[in-house]
């Protein structure tokens, strides 16, 4: 077995035993090997304990065009730093105004923006946009907003993703978090043929969930 081989099949079988952990122990969130939530937590632990801090918050992440985006707030904190809840809803209501979140997107991807002016003004005056490219604000507010919206409106429930992933294994042999070459009618017809797809039902998944499982697996 070459270096490579190992190293895919080693992966493979920490993302299984993730899942298995997972369901045994419901205080364990399931990952896969290509999430990096177990590496940070390992951090932050190391942090919490050498300094001896009752809570820490860390997200970084690497844009290769805007740079870096991170936040390290800790929670306890925030009531503080916030003051009071109105200082939370004037800022979320910019994002509520039609148009202005397209045009955070557009700016972004560095796509001509089309919401028109008031838009656009909306994000100049919260110093999210220039010149029709993003701030280093503007980014911040794309990338974290955007995630949160996804994980709290859009992203399938994980128990729910465990279950397809275990059919989607047996068929395909391609693991949870792992890229799947199909389209959505053939990723449907192959789970479709599973002998366990009708228990699926049992835990409440649906025919557009496992379109989704697919859409978001491979986004």
């Amino acid at each position: 077995m070459d270096t490579n081989t190992e190293i895919k099949s080693l992966r493979e079988e920490i993302t299984r035993l993730k899942i298995r952990l997972s369901e045994l122990d419901e205080a364990t969130e399931p990952t896969s090997v290509a999430c990096g939530h177990d590496i940070v937590l390992d951090h932050l632990r190391k942090l919490t304990k050498q300094h001896e801090l009752s809570g820490l918050s860390q997200l970084a992440g690497l844009d290769e065009k805007h740079g870096w985006y991170t936040t390290n707030v800790e929670p306890s904190k925030i009531r503080t730093l916030l003051e009071n809840g109105d200082t939370l809803r004037e800022f979320l209501s910019v994002f509520c105004e039609k148009g202005v979140w397209e045009a955070l997107e557009s700016a972004y991807h560095g796509e001509l923006i089309t919401e028109g002016a008031e838009a656009i003004g909306f994000l100049e005056k919260k110093q999210l946009l220039m010149d029709n490219k993003l701030t280093s604000k503007g980014f911040t507010c794309y990338v974290v907003l955007g995630h949160l919206a996804f994980n709290t409106a859009k992203k399938l429930d994980i128990r729910k993703a465990i279950e397809i992933s275990k059919l989607v294994y047996d068929s395909t042999s391609i693991y949870y978090g792992e890229h799947l070459p199909y389209s959505a009618a053939e990723f449907a017809e192959i789970l479709s043929k599973h002998p366990d797809y009708a228990n699926l039902a049992n835990y409440n998944v649906s025919f557009e969930d496992i379109g989704e499982y697919l859409r978001q697996n491979n986004s």
